[in-house]
């Protein structure tokens, strides 16, 4: 499902890259929260902006961070 956020945020499709991040997050947190390439996904994610999806955005990159921080 990262591969499906990359993809929609390839196109353009920034809310739905979050979306998908989401749900990857939700079968598989670790393989979303501590993978570098998903990781660099997110960031890019938050500086590009990503409209009415920014509040769930900043939240998975919070849980990122952490993460990182506690690994």
């Amino acid at each position: 499902m990262a591969d499906l956020a990359r993809a929609f945020a390839q196109a353009g499709r920034r809310e739905d890259a979050v979306d998908a991040l989401l749900d990857a997050e939700e079968e598989a947190a670790e393989e979303v929260r501590c993978r570098p390439r998903t990781r660099w996904l997110v960031e890019d994610l938050r500086l590009l902006g990503v409209g009415a999806a920014e509040g769930r955005l900043r939240a998975l990159a919070g849980r990122s961070k952490k993460s990182w921080s506690s690994g």
